[in-house]
């Protein structure tokens, strides 16, 4: 259980501390929303990109990643059928209605792990603020009680 503790009153050091702590935190929770962001970003593509197969690409040649950087040419086969990604090297094959739910799904967790991170951020930011108006107003008290 925390205690609670009127920031005024804690000492300037582990104001500090309180103060970097806070930091680190919400910069730790912006990278994680970035990294979502990208997900959900490779997400829609994916998503994008099989809402594009149609009954007309059979037959066509396409190119298919191996990985990031690497691809291969292709024939689609069967557009109705395709393989898709399912994370660490694993692929399974999905009816293009069923691939485009799994994304549909992975697109909506995404969005919501990062609505709860914006949110707990937007908290950790105010509460950097008000530590860091704290620190700054303690810290010209200091100032001018050494010059006097």
């Amino acid at each position: 259980m925390s205690e609670q503790r009127d920031i005024t009153q804690v000492p300037l050091a582990e104001l500090d501390g309180v103060r970097k702590a806070l930091s680190q935190e919400v910069n730790s929770l912006t990278t994680a929303i970035k990294s979502l962001k990208l997900a959900q970003g490779k997400f829609t593509g994916s998503k994008r990109a099989i809402s594009s197969i149609t009954t007309h690409s059979e037959g066509k040649k396409s190119l298919v990643p191996l990985t990031e950087s690497l691809y291969v040419q292709g024939e689609i086969v069967d557009p109705s059928r395709m393989m898709v990604d399912v994370g660490t090297g694993y692929f399974i094959e999905m009816s293009k209605e069923r691939a485009l739910e799994y994304f549909d799904r992975k697109i909506e967790y995404v969005t919501t792990q990062m609505k709860g991170l914006q949110s707990l951020a937007t908290q950790k930011q105010n509460e950097q603020e008000a530590v860091a108006s704290i620190y700054r107003q303690r810290m010209a008290q200091a100032q001018q009680t050494t010059s006097a």
